[in-house]
Formats: C-alpha cells, structure tokens, sequence
C-alpha cells in the first residue's frame, strides 16, 4: 500500500465526523427557526483554541448584516488561558466576527430580513471535517406564549406514551 492511498484513507475516515462544540438550546425553544445557513468564520488563532476548548458563550450571540458582510454580535469569547498578554493586549472577547459566504447567499439574507420581520440568530458551532469552526445561522421568529405551552403539551404526552409503552413491555 503506496503513502498517497494510505492518507487518502485516513483522510475519509476523518472527514465524516463533524464534531458539535456548542448548541444554542434556548434558541430552538424561543424562536421559530424557518431557514438555516453554514459559514466559516473568521478567527484569531487563540480563539480558535478558545472555542475547541469551549471557553465561548452564544446564548446572546446575533447575526447581522452590517455594509454587506455577515457579522456576528455579542459572542463571547474568552482569551485562550495559554495565550501570552503580549500577543493579545488589546483583546475585546465581544468583538465582530465575520462569516464567509457567497455573494449570493448574502443577498437571500438581506431580502429575508428586509421585507419580513425576521431575524438572524447563531444556533450552532461545530468543527467541521478540516478542523475548521464553522457556524450554522438560522432565520427566526419569535414564539408566542401559547406556542411554547402547546410544544411542552406535546412534549409531555410523547413521553407519557413512552413511558407507558416502556411499562407494557416489562
């Protein structure tokens, strides 16, 4: 077995685990989530390390279109704890971060929320098979009351069912 076919082969193996790093839970609950986007995003090194490591918060975290770029808002990200003060002196862990799209993409998002009252919310990061953080995006509404009590309602009965199920079959 020649070099090439042996990394081509560890190559496939790696690239089809995709590795969820954090979730924005809440978001699934609150909002209507009708469309979804993945983009790479635009990072220092050491928060690359800093998100592998988790030290990131995107429960606040927005998505915007600001002079034609996506930028996400109010992502925190704390400095990598290995990370010498020189290099990152003057590091803002709210700072904008910017996802690469297509042109084309760009263009749906800004129609999408223009015309609608619709939004963009950060939903997930996720290393993807080239070790790369990219983020999944979602456009939303926001739930009423009485929606969110009747997903709980249906919650309730589906695991009620289950649990009855689980009970006939012991």
């Amino acid at each position: 077995m020649s070099i090439t076919t042996l990394l081509s082969c560890i190559y496939i193996s790696y690239s089809k685990t995709m590795k969820l790093l954090l979730k924005n839970k809440r978001a699934y609950f609150d909002y209507d989530i009708q469309q979804f986007w993945e983009a790479w995003i635009v990072l220092l090194w050491h928060e690359v390390k800093s998100i592998k490591s988790k030290f990131v918060s995107i429960n606040e975290a927005l998505v915007r279109v600001i002079d034609g770029r996506v930028v996400i808002t109010n992502m925190n990200v704390a400095l990598y704890p290995k990370t010498t003060p020189a290099i990152a002196w003057d590091y803002t862990t709210t700072r904008y971060r910017y996802l690469l799209l297509h042109k084309e993409q760009i263009a749906k998002l800004v129609a999408s929320t223009t015309k609608t009252w619709l939004h963009l919310l950060l939903l997930q990061l996720y290393i993807d098979e080239k070790w790369r953080v990219k983020a999944t995006i979602g456009l939303w509404k926001i739930r009423r009351k009485v929606e969110k009590k009747q997903i709980l309602k249906e919650k309730d009965t589906d695991r009620q069912a289950k649990k009855e199920i689980r009970h006939l079959w012991m």
